[in-house]
């Protein structure tokens, strides 16, 4: 009887692994002594089978790599039987001698697959939606907007301490639906914002408040008809200037813009009613327009908030016409993601994929999902963005769902996962992500989804649990 026995076996330092995608794999196992009290047992030689079916396994034919008798106390051996290629399943399992030279039981069996080993095996597409941005994002920002201020002194150098007051009457249409009104404004040093005599913002009060612009939506106290924007701004000397802009938007048509620049008017004191659309300022002067914006002192403001876009949902249908031998399920993500299937969790891991700078790289996960999936010949994929949710969803009981989470992501286009990357647009984190692949094995063939014809919807959560905007 043998002294030892087989447990532990591991591919690539993981148990039952799936998606290998290292060409010669390291497979190790741990030896224990049958005889707990024997002491100065010992490995004295190995034998490995790797089989490509669990029925070869069981009949001890290793048809992709049958070691013999190796005469090696190594318990980390690296691959080295017949090329592996993607997707493939390996099984494998291992005997070992003792000191005595007698052969322990063969372990029990292990098994682990291959990824997708070439870029060519990503047969799909990246994806992704973000829902068009507000017109804070494309309007509401202070390219255009010209620092404005009274006629008195040299506002970017030095301009007389106290408050000034500035109004810019305007005209909005009866027969147009306000949807939506927001104010961008900053002064140096502090404001106080009216509309129609209602005070709607003001600066926070602390110190270079000016480098901390306040958003506003004003739709409620915007009428058709003459309206007006009134500001009391406080300068506690030094550098003065007044930096704004409205956007109305419309149920149709383009929206209306209302910038700071020379149109405003502008008074030394204050005057009743002077907050009021109407009040008489045909006495005030017009204001002076001391730069564009950007110019120095105040330089680039903008402000502190990120607009990140509400999760989408995307979702696509298909058919299995025939039943399903295994279903594997690759997916890639600019960020993370939880995948789901008939309402069950794929995996209980987070932060799938799994973090990395993705100029340089992106990783994937590979999941076995044959179990959780039923006779069914409509199936529909659903991804929900965060960095979003994708769901794969089967109708007449199949459904696979992907939930990322922007939190910390690039937004890059790739050829595949493997393939340089180059940024677009932005390189802020939280902007989009994309979820790569999804892949039927069947008795019959392989299923596979390019990312086209995907429908999109918008999921309803729209704050994280640190209560960030999503």
């Amino acid at each position: 009887m043998a002294g030892l026995r087989v447990t532990s076996l591991r591919c690539e330092y993981r148990v039952n692994p799936l998606g290998i995608d290292v060409p010669q794999p390291r497979l190790s196992w741990v030896v224990e002594a049958t005889n707990p009290d024997e002491r100065g047992q010992r490995q004295t030689a190995y034998q490995i089978l790797v089989a490509s079916s669990r029925e070869n396994l069981d009949k001890d034919i290793g048809d992709l790599w049958d070691t013999g008798k190796v005469n090696s106390d190594e318990t980390l051996v690296v691959y080295a039987g017949k090329s592996l290629r993607s997707e493939m399943e390996c099984w494998w399992k291992v005997r070992v001698w003792d000191k005595d030279g007698n052969p322990s039981e063969w372990s029990e069996p292990a098994r682990w697959t291959m990824g997708l080993l070439e870029p060519s095996d990503w047969k799909g597409k990246w994806i992704g939606y973000d829902e068009p941005a507000p017109w804070e994002e494309r309007l509401l920002h202070f390219t255009g907007c010209r620092w404005i201020w009274t006629t008195e002194g040299q506002p970017r150098q030095q301009a007389p301490a106290g408050i000034r007051y500035f109004r810019r009457t305007f005209s909005l249409p009866s027969d147009r639906k306000i949807t939506r009104a927001r104010i961008l404004m900053t002064a140096d040093n502090q404001f106080v914002l009216f509309v129609n005599g209602t005070e709607v913002a003001r600066s926070d009060g602390k110190e270079f408040a000016w480098q901390r612009p306040q958003m506003v939506d004003v739709t409620a106290n915007l009428r058709p008809g003459i309206n007006v924007l009134a500001v009391a701004v406080t300068n506690e000397g030094g550098p003065a200037g007044l930096l704004g802009k409205l956007v109305v938007e419309f149920e149709s048509g383009d929206p209306i813009v209302i910038v700071t620049d020379r149109q405003w008017k502008w008074a030394q004191s204050e005057q009743p009613n002077w907050q009021q659309p109407d009040f008489d300022d045909s006495s005030w002067q017009d204001a002076r327009e001391v730069g564009n914006f950007g110019v120095p002192p105040w330089g680039s403001v903008s402000p502190q908030t990120v607009y990140v876009p509400p999760l989408p949902f995307l979702r696509k249908t298909f058919t299995v016409q025939k039943p399903i031998q295994r279903a594997m399920l690759y997916v890639a993500a600019l960020g993370t993601c939880e995948l789901r299937l008939n309402g069950q969790r794929v995996t209980d891991d987070y932060f799938v994929p799994g973090w990395s700078d993705f100029r340089k790289r992106v990783y994937y996960r590979t999941y076995e999902v044959t179990n959780l999936c039923v006779k069914a010949k409509t199936l529909s994929a659903l991804f929900c963005m965060t960095s979003g949710i994708l769901a794969i969803k089967a109708d007449g009981g199949n459904a696979i769902s992907s939930e990322a989470n922007r939190g910390f992501c690039f937004s890059y286009t790739l050829t595949s996962p493997t393939a340089p990357v180059k940024s677009l647009s932005r390189t802020k984190h939280g902007r989009r992500t994309m979820v790569r692949f999804w892949r039927l094995t069947t008795t019959w063939a392989k299923l596979m989804t390019p990312a086209v014809n995907w429908s999109v919807g918008i999921r309803p959560i729209t704050t994280t649990a640190i209560g960030s905007p999503l």
